[in-house]
Formats: C-alpha cells, sequence, structure tokens
C-alpha cells in the first residue's frame, strides 16, 4: 500500500456501512475511555497488570482495543512500552486482524512496522493480501521488510502482484465471511474506524474496502474493477434478500445500481420498449403510395404495428417532419437585441419576424397576420406602448394574438399597471430563454391552433410514438427526421430520442449532448436523452463537450441525472477500463 494514497484512506460509505443489523455480538465494546484505560495499563504497569489488562482487552473489547493501542504501537519515545503493545495486540488474536489492516494506512511507518510483526505472529491468512502490497510498495524500507518477513511467517508469499492479490481477495470476500463483531474496520485519515453492518454486508463491505485498495495501487486493473463490480453485486444481492421492513436496505438499492451500471456490469437502465398501438385505416395497403400525404400518414401509422419496410418508415418520418410552425412577431427599436431575440425565438415548431418601429410593426402584424404572439418593447419612441396595444386590440386581424411587453426591471410593475389585462403580461428585460419561454407557454395556449396545424401536429406525435415501437433495425431511413425533431415539445421529443436510442446515429451526438445538459429541459427530457447518448456512445466516440456534461451530472446533486450519467459512462466505448475504474472508484467513495 502506498504511504501516499493513504491521505484519502478507505474511508467506507453510507451505502456500504449503513446500520442495518447493529452489533448482534455486545460483548465486545468499543469503551474509548475503559479502552484507554486497559491499554496504558497493558504497557506500563507491573507485570500482573499488564497480564490482567491484555486478558481484559481481548475479552471485554477485541477488534475494539487495537485502536487503542495504536499510540503505543508508534511511540517512539519509549521502546519497552512499544514493544508490549505490540505483544498486546498479538494476544488478541485473529479478531485484531482486520482492524489492523486498516491501520496498515497509516502514515506513521513505525505504525505500519509493527503491525507487520504483529501480523507475522498472528497465523492469520486473511492479512497475506495486504502484507503483499506494503511489501511491495510500501516507501518505508524497514516497513516493506516487515512485510515480507510477515509473509514468510504465514506460509510463504504470495506469488504475482499486490493489486491482483488484494482483487482476489475482495472477490473471496464477497462469498460471505463470519466473526463475532459484526463491524467493518477502515482507516478514517487519522485512526482506525468503524461502522456496524448487518450480517448480509459484512463479506460485500469488506470486499468493497480491499477492491478499492487493488485499484489505488493499480486503476488500470481489470481485476481489480472486476473485484470492485463483484462487491456491489454481491451487496445488491444482500440489499435485495433483505427481509421485510429494511427500508434502510432498500434505500440503497439505486445507489448500488447506479455503481453497476458505472462499473459496465448492469443492464437495468435500458430504453423502455415503447408499445405502439396501430390505428385502424382500411386499405392502408393501397393507401401508403397515395399522393395525398394525410392519407400516405395515416396508412403508415395503421402498417408501423406490423409492417417495417422502408416505404413506411420513410413515410413515418415525414409525418414526423410536419409541424405546427409558431408564429411570432417582435417589436425592439434596438437592433441587436431584435435579432437575438429573433434568433432566440426561431426554431422547430417557431418562426419569428422583426420590426425595429412601432409603426412598422403594426404594418407587418396586420399586412402578415401573426397568429400566435406579439412581443413589444415598452420603450418605442414613435408608439407609446399602450397606443400600439391599443391598435392591434381594435383590428379584427390581431385583436385575439397575446401581446407580451419587455420593460426594464424597474418598470416593469409600472407598466403592467398602465396596460393591465390589456396585454397577457410584462417581463422583464434582458430577454433570455428561460425568460420569456413561461410567457410564451401562456401565449401559445391562448392562440389556439387551426384544424390544418392541429392536425400536423397530430401527426407528427404519433409518428414519433410509432417510429419508437420500432426495432432499431429498421429505423435508418429516418434517422435525419429523428435529430431534426430534437428541440420539438416532449411528447414528441421523447419517443424521437427512445428511438435514436436504438440506432445510436453519431450525428445526434451533438444535439443530445446539449439537451442533456440543458437545465432548462424537462427532468423527464433529460433522462431520455441520457439514453439516447447511451446509444450513441456505445457505437461513437464521446465528444470533450459530452464527456463533460456526463461528468458534471455525475457530480451534481439530481439523483436521477446520476444515475442516467452512470448508464452512459458505463456503456461508452470511448471511457477505458483505466478511466471507468477510476470513476467508479471516486464515485464510490462519495456514495
Amino acid at each position: 500500500m502506498r504511504a501516499t494514497s493513504r491521505h484519502s484512506s478507505i474511508a467506507l460509505t453510507a451505502l456500504a456501512l449503513i446500520a442495518t443489523g447493529g452489533n448482534l455480538h455486545a460483548q465486545k465494546v468499543d469503551d474509548r475511555a475503559r479502552i484507554a484505560e486497559l491499554a496504558a495499563q497493558a504497557v506500563t504497569g507491573e507485570w500482573q497488570a499488564q497480564q490482567d489488562a491484555v486478558a481484559a482487552l481481548a475479552q471485554e473489547h477485541g477488534p475494539f482495543a487495537v485502536n487503542g493501542l495504536l499510540r503505543w504501537i508508534g511511540s517512539r519515545a519509549d521502546v519497552d512500552s512499544r514493544v508490549l503493545a505490540v505483544y498486546a495486540v498479538r494476544r488478541l488474536g485473529p479478531q485484531a486482524t482486520l482492524p489492523l489492516l486498516a491501520g496498515l494506512h497509516s502514515e506513521d511507518a513505525m505504525v505500519r512496522r509493527n503491525i507487520c510483526l504483529a501480523l507475522a505472529e498472528m497465523g492469520d491468512g486473511r492479512a497475506r493480501a495486504g502484507l503483499l502490497a506494503v511489501a511491495e510498495h510500501d516507501k518505508d524500507e524497514l516497513a516493506a521488510t516487515q512485510a515480507q518477513k510477515a509473509l514468510e511467517a504465514l506460509g510463504g508469499a504470495p506469488v504475482g502482484d499486490a493489486c491482483g492479490a488484494l482483487a482476489a481477495f475482495a472477490v473471496d470476500a464477497c462469498s460471505g465471511w463470519s466473526d463475532d463483531v459484526l463491524e467493518v474496520f477502515f482507516w478514517n485519515g487519522k485512526e482506525i474506524a468503524h461502522r456496524p453492518v448487518s450480517a448480509a454486508l459484512y463479506g460485500p463491505a469488506y470486499a468493497k474496502l480491499f477492491a478499492e485498495d487493488a485499484l489505488r495501487l493499480d486503476s488500470a486493473s481489470t481485476a481489480a474493477h472486476q473485484a470492485l463490480v463483484a462487491a456491489y453485486q454481491a451487496m445488491q444481492q444482500a440489499i435485495a434478500a433483505a427481509e421485510e421492513g429494511s427500508a434502510d436496505w432498500e434505500a440503497e438499492l439505486p445507489k448500488v445500481a447506479d455503481l453497476l451500471a458505472l462499473g459496465g456490469a448492469a443492464a437495468e437502465g435500458a430504453p423502455e420498449e415503447s408499445t405502439y398501438e396501430a390505428e385502424p385505416c382500411s386499405g392502408a395497403e393501397d393507401l401508403i403510395d397515395s399522393p395525398d400525404k394525410r392519407l400516405r400518414y395515416k396508412a403508415a401509422l395503421a402498417l408501423a404495428g406490423t409492417d417495417h419496410s422502408e416505404n413506411v418508415v420513410t413515410t413515418l418520418a415525414s409525418a414526423l417532419s410536419e409541424s405546427a410552425v409558431r408564429q411570432i412577431l417582435v417589436v425592439d427599436a434596438d437592433r441587436d437585441e431584435l435579432n437575438g431575440l429573433v434568433a432566440l425565438l426561431t426554431g422547430r415548431d417557431s418562426f419569428a419576424i422583426g420590426a425595429t418601429t412601432g409603426a412598422q410593426g403594426l404594418v407587418r402584424a396586420k399586412a402578415q397576420p401573426v397568429k400566435d404572439a406579439i412581443i413589444v418593447r415598452s420603450s418605442l419612441e414613435d408608439v407609446p406602448a399602450d397606443q400600439f396595444v391599443d391598435s392591434l386590440s381594435r383590428d379584427v386581424r390581431t385583436k385575439e394574438v397575446p401581446v407580451i411587453v419587455v420593460a426594464e426591471e424597474s418598470e416593469v410593475e409600472r407598466v403592467q399597471g398602465e396596460l393591465g389585462d390589456k396585454v397577457l403580461t410584462v417581463v422583464p428585460a434582458p430577454i433570455t430563454l428561460p425568460v420569456i419561454q413561461p410567457a410564451l407557454d401562456a401565449a401559445f395556449e391562448k392562440a389556439a391552433l387551426n384544424d390544418e396545424r392541429m392536425e400536423a401536429e397530430q401527426f407528427a406525435r404519433k409518428a414519433a410514438e410509432a417510429l419508437a415501437g420500432l426495432d432499431g433495425a429498421v429505423l435508418a431511413p429516418a434517422v435525419s427526421a429523428l435529430v431534426g425533431a430534437l428541440g420539438r415539445a416532449d411528447e414528441i421529443q421523447i419517443p424521437v430520442l427512445k428511438a435514436l436510442a436504438k440506432v445510436g446515429p453519431a450525428e445526434a451526438q451533438g444535439k443530445v449532448a446539449s439537451l442533456f445538459a440543458d437545465s432548462a429541459a424537462s427532468p423527464e427530457a433529460r433522462v431520455a436523452a441520457a439514453q439516447a447518448l447511451a446509444g450513441v456512445l456505445e457505437r461513437h466516440a464521446a465528444a470533450p463537450v459530452t464527456m463533460s456534461a456526463l461528468l458534471a451530472a455525475l457530480a451534481g446533486e439530481d439523483a436521477a441525472l446520476r444515475s442516467a450519467a452512470a448508464r452512459v459512462l458505463g456503456v461508452a466505448q470511448s471511457v477505458t477500463p483505466e478511466e471507468r475504474a477510476k470513476l467508479l472508484l471516486e464515485y464510490g467513495l462519495r456514495y
């Protein structure tokens, strides 16, 4: 074990060490004051007092006594006390082995040397892998030498590397261990600490510790990575088999599932298969080639459940591209702000035009009637805002169009008071999508779509659902339309993402990654975007911006996005085994 790795210690997380079963053997207690008293007596008292103290430590406190003796084991001022402390630890027997292995992470070389000396006399084979790590990697020559001697005393040093030995030891621990005291001991950076676990989680928790040790020695080790994943699998099995009422265990299952996914070991989180119910359409086979696109769309929707031919898929892709384009007029004297807002609003389902004066805006609103929203700056020089709004309300072509007024933040209340219910709302400048989106949503809800636009939107929604229900192998003709549909309403966008998850086209990565990283998008859309990213990254290398978005989500506070990111990174082909092992170790220590 490298001394440089001891700063981070083997901190057990709440994941592995939830106090589910408690200490089932209360005869061994962690009474710090009493242990300190007995430890001092064991190393400084008269001969009989020493013997009595050591016996009491072994019988009453067992493995908890090790930490109390640790300060004496590392003493440089009093050689006799140090020798007696090592003797006392040896008298504790195998119950002290696992706490002593935790103590090997101490930064004090004297502590490591004397722990090796004690382990040499205790005859517990569980110490071999930990001793081999010290023998091979400790920067202190005396500690490495003592570890080698201890290995010889235990029946010869294992052949091979310490990382592999620790990984093998971890896998062995997964099968289940049994001790009188169900506590897991670990080095917390200052001392040997411990947490209670249930009998079922005892072995897996130790497996996790030793696998993490192995990864610290060699983060590229496949065996170490597999051992850590095996530890999580053992945890998952133990938690899943918990008796009814073990709510704390059940709460840990999602975390374990995330870790397994990040390690590339879980099939969970794959895109759900969409169930598409075809719509009846008599003579659909004949109508699929009709010159009337509406009949072609209806036929394709009817055939999608059974006919997955290129003709049907291509027709569904055309239907997906149908859109009820929303029309917006923006009136603002500041040309830069006007152009920025027009660009912001012009998307897949909306189209914006601009005007730089109130008079020009009124002409455009009436000559080219805008159906869905008018956004106007309150400070137009040629036409006051109230007159502009009144002119719109007096014309049959514009009186029903929702009006959104933009005002400086300090003016919002005043302008709202002046215009009242003549306008939909007054929003503060500067305009960003999160600022304007609620107002636009309200405007679009108020501005009803006509039959033709409504039908186009319905065709697109149904086509998205139908495509999501098809097998990925037949979706190639629809890829361009699927990617083009990203950014539309969630009822279209989410099934589109499910379809893309099955195909995983390289050209979808940029838009899907942007959607996943977009905090303004709905949680459902972002999780669906992660599923689509998993499909893409299983087949293609991840772009740096995509990796940044995934790593940010993995380190974030949103549990659903963390889980989604873990699943994507677990299948991404461009994430190397070494990178996955590092991520798994870092993520596991935090959770």
